[in-house]
């Protein structure tokens, strides 16, 4: 049979509802749609609660030596594998906005070093403040400039930084922060270890000034856990699980689909139709509506991987798409390894069992 005359048949097949077209579909959609976003949002969840561990500063370690941190040493840190960030801080003088008059501003010198930490993007010369002081100075978007008391000309604010009250230590909050390179001692050294699942602690120690000083580092926000191990989350997510429950699902109802038909199937082979043709009819029976049920499942795919995901939704998205392909190739080779074992000598035992 022609590959024409296979298409024909096969279109004809599904327009009169012979081959279950729209039943397969929907059971096909049911079940990619609904594993491949298991699959997906699985992904997504590991990504979140990373940058939720990382946002929180839960992966920030500090430790404190009051006169005793050497600066150069403490950003010398972001070098060292593991290591995200690092930065060291000293206590200063309180400021007096004008604005605020009464209420003075806890302030730090700190090294170059924090502003990587603290995430800030413009890093130019200037205060870096919390941003709820910011708000509270009535300051719009940084770069911005406030006035401090007994002071003509504007202070500049270079940018400001998040230090919401989510459990984290609140040394940093309602703060203001200045870079400075004088080379005198630091009070603290602020490390974020990254990714958080091996915290080599011992390292912070080599900041201290003092031959045999010592101190004991402490975690910025420890309401989320001392570690978090993004990998061996997502090595324990069940896609493998998943893929092949699709799979199996898949073949059971292609199976079936197959057997309810095997009168009319064995019927045409009693006809002349030849066992490859037969297959052909069967899989271009099945492509008319797997091809459409696919493209809608990876689109539907496409909006779970970018929904509330604060990473690409490439690796969410192809986590899902695995689950479709295994789902669809099961349901192909199914069809025709079914459609194979049906026999023309069957037909009156297939008639009888109708």
């Amino acid at each position: 049979m022609r590959l024409r005359e296979v298409w024909r048949e096969a279109a004809h097949n599904f327009g009169s509802g012979a081959s279950h077209g729209l039943v397969s579909t929907f059971a096909f959609l049911a079940i990619a749609v609904c594993l491949g976003s298991v699959a997906s949002r699985g992904v997504v969840d590991v990504t979140a609660d990373a940058v939720a561990f990382r946002d929180s500063g839960a992966s920030v370690f500090r430790i404190d030596a009051p006169d005793d941190i050497d600066g150069q040493a403490c950003d010398a840190l972001a070098q060292v594998d593991g290591v995200d960030a690092a930065g060291a801080t000293r206590t200063g003088s309180p400021l007096r906005f004008a604005l605020l008059p009464d209420l003075p501003t806890p302030y730090y010198d700190a090294t170059q070093g924090m502003a990587r930490l603290l995430d800030l993007r413009n890093r130019a010369a200037g205060l870096f403040v919390d941003a709820e002081l910011a708000e509270s100075l009535g300051l719009g978007d940084a770069p911005s400039s406030s006035f401090l008391v007994g002071q003509e000309a504007s202070t500049a604010i270079a940018a400001t930084f998040d230090h919401p009250d989510d459990g984290r230590d609140s040394t940093l909050s309602g703060a203001a922060i200045g870079v400075t390179a004088d080379g005198e001692p630091f009070d603290a050294c602020w490390v974020r270890f990254w990714p958080p699942n091996d915290n080599p602690l011992e390292i912070m120690g080599t900041v201290i000034a003092t031959p045999g000083g010592t101190a004991e580092a402490a975690q910025w926000n420890p309401t989320l856990g001392r570690t978090l191990d993004p990998r061996e989350t997502f090595t324990a997510l069940p896609n493998t699980a998943l893929t092949i429950a699709a799979a199996l699902i898949a073949a059971a109802l292609a199976f079936v689909g197959v057997r309810l038909r095997r009168l009319e199937l064995a019927s045409a082979r009693h006809v002349g139709v030849s066992r490859a043709s037969l297959i052909g009819i069967a899989l271009a029976e099945v492509a008319i509506w797997l091809i459409p049920a696919c493209v809608l499942t990876l689109t539907a795919l496409a909006f779970t991987a970018t929904w509330h995901n604060p990473d690409p939704p490439a690796a969410a998205w192809l986590a899902g798409a695995r689950i479709v392909i295994a789902a669809s190739a099961a349901w192909l080779l199914t069809t025709a390894l079914t459609t194979a074992a049906v026999r023309e000598t069957h037909l009156v035992r297939y008639f009888q069992q109708r």
